[in-house]
């Protein structure tokens, strides 16, 4: 396929892919993949795979489920020995061509969907707090006054929030 140059275009259904299914709330959707062998300039042995899909997940703050478009653009470098991994450049990923020389290329669409997939799945369009003073119930019954314990808290407070507001 490599030295053919060859190319495949299709669809998948979500429903075909058992591990991925694992992270899912359902399975209906389908998944649209290009694969495309090839030879890069360098002499390097690659399968380009693009592939997308519309899925839907469970928000961990709100506990509602959500749709996540995942886009994949991934090229995968051929090696035949882990060794040779440090010759790929850094725009390829490393795939050790099994003995058999045999791929399975729905469970290689499926292995880049599910690294694709957020660690924590949440949902952007959150409902979003103005500040941690708003996010903060004093349940004391007394009423809040404004001393210098009161302000360093606050303080403290908004500078939790703005590291959380920081991305990582």
């Amino acid at each position: 396929m490599v030295s053919g140059r060859r190319s495949f275009e299709g669809e998948l259904p979500l429903a075909r892919f058992a591990r991925l299914r694992e992270s899912l709330v359902g399975s209906d959707g389908q998944c649209q993949y290009r694969l495309e062998f090839g030879t890069d300039a360098l002499g390097i042995q690659f399968l380009q795979i693009n592939a997308a899909a519309t899925v839907m997940l469970q928000c961990q703050r709100t506990l509602e489920t959500f749709p996540l478009a995942l886009v994949v653009e991934q090229r995968l470098g051929f090696i035949r020995r882990e060794a040779d991994e440090a010759g790929l450049p850094d725009n390829y990923e490393p795939m050790l061509l099994p003995d058999d020389r045999q791929l399975h290329l729905a469970d290689l669409i499926e292995d880049e969907l599910i690294l694709a997939l957020p660690l924590v799945p949440t949902r952007d369009d959150g409902e979003q707090v103005d500040s941690v003073e708003d996010a903060v119930v004093f349940s004391t019954g007394e009423e809040k006054t404004d001393d210098s314990n009161t302000a360093s808290s606050r303080q403290a407070f908004a500078a939790l929030a703005a590291l959380k507001k920081t991305p990582s």
